[in-house]
């Protein structure tokens, strides 16, 4: 036989034996590729997680933690659907739906900015926009300012608090007065005798202003702007001014973001002064934004110097009073190494140049005025310290460390003057609350001691606190709570689905108006021992991170692009009979949750004061 005819010992299967048979399960098989979806589960079980913490995280990073996490998931999954055993077809339509649905969306919708958590906010993208008020008509009368009033930022004493409750808890007979549009920005309103100032942007890129514009609050007519150069845009930060205007007998103090600070006449909104802080600080608005990244927020403080004997001849001879605002800049620009200053104070009727004091770089906090330790002085929370200063000349009284970073995890909240010599700190971006104590009398460099520090409680982020006695109640990560000073120790919680985010609140007596981010304005009783909901109503459209303000009982609120008046139901009880929160109103009766009534309630700082050591 042949060697060709031999059989071949080393290959003993047939070709036959050798092909899987069509049907079979005895051919070779490619190994299952699953670990794409197990990855993709395993992302979006951690994203659940991740926003089942927000009440008790920093939202911000629950969220951006989600969305590194859905990221990791979409890739992965679309990683296995194209490399599966399928035909092309089927392997590549998951990726071609996903790319079609989303950029059908993007061609109708499109990203109009962020709210406070990093959430992005979506508008149709071909909607006209609606029109706002472009023609003044008339003059304000803003000379008088009564115990009703709110004339600037926070309110009368710039804490937050309406000592007089003028309306009923109950809402459901609330009269909507207007609502209409405005132009872009956080400012929130400021209100003296029937009208309300606010401040705007107007226009974008170069041709862009910042309006300081006066309305009329029975009707909502645009009495008088005034417009200053120069616009103000941040894709997480949105667009517009930042700070809320003040009123002051009879004229207006406002700030644009991009540091003009204005003196107007109340009557017309004509410009009687103006200081612009970055020419005087020797920069332009790009370099000033590297470090003041959100641009310039801070609302003006005015505090007045003269006697109560001199001031009853102010007409003549000038208010004597400061206009005071973060400044940021060095001090001499002229010479490179020129430290920086925190705070400068202005002669509040000519603008006059007084003082410069601090050398630390600025926040977004607005500085308030104080009694400590029986010492007037100004409290300014700067990037990375809080400090107490001189009112005659601005000099450093106490310092303290506070960290932040304008151009981060920045510090937005005034601080809460607590009891006569205590100071309440709080943070959001992870940093929560402090309470300090001032002493006076000791040495410079040991006049603050940190009573206690609580990385838990307290994280306001955009927003403020607010006292009732031994109790502080914010808006905590964008959840109100209640929390015991004296401990400290949170009392409660809102619950989760009832959480209000990051916007903003006022006490007004025995309550609290809540803002919420998403627009709804909500009244909540002040009880420490539970949360308690009394009236809602929906409030503006957008994005809402601008303080409400409360003048009897009118209440005025507004977001990025709305603002909206109501008038309030007038409060039952103003003889002395039992109000809707079971205490007596207005008679110096005790109530029964045991807070004095307005006239016996104690004043924050009662201890006299003294001179500025």
């Amino acid at each position: 036989m042949s060697a060709t005819n031999e059989p071949n010992d080393s290959n003993p299967r047939t070709a036959a034996e050798s092909e899987p048979i069509e049907g079979s399960e005895s051919g070779p098989r490619r190994p299952k590729r699953r670990a794409g979806l197990w990855i993709a589960g395993l992302c979006v079980l951690l994203i659940f997680v991740a926003q089942a913490c927000k009440p008790w995280a920093d939202g911000q990073m629950m969220n951006m933690l989600s969305y590194v996490l859905g990221t990791i998931g979409v890739v992965a999954a679309l990683v296995w659907t194209l490399r599966r055993d399928a035909p092309p077809l089927q392997r590549w339509m998951p990726a071609a739906m996903l790319a079609a649905a989303l950029g059908l969306f993007l061609a109708f919708y499109e990203v109009v900015g962020v709210n406070g958590e990093l959430v992005p906010l979506f508008a149709p993208r071909f909607a006209a926009p609606d029109p706002v008020a472009q023609k003044g008509e008339g003059e304000a009368d803003l000379g008088d300012i009564d115990a009703d009033d709110f004339p600037g930022f926070l309110g009368p004493g710039r804490d937050g608090v309406v000592a007089r409750r003028a309306f009923s808890t109950d809402w459901s007979g609330a009269e909507e007065l207007w609502r209409q549009s405005v132009g872009p920005g956080w400012s929130g309103f400021a209100i003296a005798d029937g009208f309300a100032v606010t401040m705007e942007q107007r226009g974008e890129g170069e041709t862009a202003q910042q309006w300081v514009t006066c309305y009329r609050i029975d009707d909502g007519q645009l009495v008088w702007y005034h417009a200053s150069p120069g616009g103000h845009y941040h894709p997480l930060g949105g667009t517009g001014p930042r700070a809320t205007p003040t009123i002051y007998r009879g004229k207006v103090y406002a700030q644009t973001a991009v540091g003009i600070l204005l003196c107007l006449d109340g009557r017309t909104g004509k410009r009687l002064w103006q200081k612009d802080l970055l020419q005087r600080a020797g920069m332009d608005q790009a370099t000033a934004e590297q470090a003041v990244t959100w641009g310039r927020a801070a609302s003006p403080l005015i505090v007045e110097t003269r006697s109560e004997t001199a001031d009853k001849t102010a007409d003549k001879t000038g208010s004597g009073a400061l206009v005071v605002v973060p400044y940021g800049g060095p001090r001499d620009p002229q010479d490179p190494g020129s430290p920086l200053a925190s705070l400068i104070a202005l002669d509040a009727d000519d603008g006059g140049e007084r003082w410069l004091g601090g050398n630390t770089q600025i926040s977004y906090a607005s500085p308030v005025k104080a009694v400590l330790d029986g010492v007037a002085q100004i409290v300014s929370v700067n990037e990375s310290n809080v400090t107490g200063h001189s009112i005659e000349d601005g000099r450093v009284l106490w310092e303290t460390p506070w960290p932040g970073s304008s151009s981060g995890g920045a510090s937005c909240s005034n601080p809460a003057i607590y009891q006569d010599d205590g100071v309440l700190l709080s943070k959001g971006y992870g940093g929560g609350s402090e309470l300090l104590r001032i002493d006076s009398d000791a040495p410079a460099d040991q006049r603050v001691d940190v009573e206690w520090s609580d990385g838990r409680l307290l994280k306001t982020k955009f927003t403020n606190v607010v006292l009732d006695g031994h109790y502080a109640y914010a808006l905590s990560d964008g959840t109100l709570e209640c929390v015991d000073l004296r401990g400290p120790e949170r009392m409660w919680r809102q619950p989760r689905g009832d959480r209000y985010g990051q916007g903003q609140l006022l006490r007004v007596e025995d309550c609290l108006v809540v803002q919420a981010e998403a627009g709804p304005v909500a009244l909540v009783r002040c009880n420490p021992e539970a949360f308690e909901e009394l009236a809602r109503l929906p409030g503006p459209e957008g994005n809402t991170w601008n303080y409400p303000a409360v003048s009897g009982r009118h209440l005025l609120v507004r977001s990025s692009d709305q603002a909206v008046a109501y008038r309030l139901p007038p409060r039952p009880s103003e003889t002395g009979r039992p109000s809707e929160t079971g205490r007596p109103s207005e008679t110096g009766r005790p109530s029964e949750t045991g807070r004095p009534s307005e006239t016996d309630e104690k004043p924050l700082n009662p201890a006299p004061l003294r001179e500025t050591p």
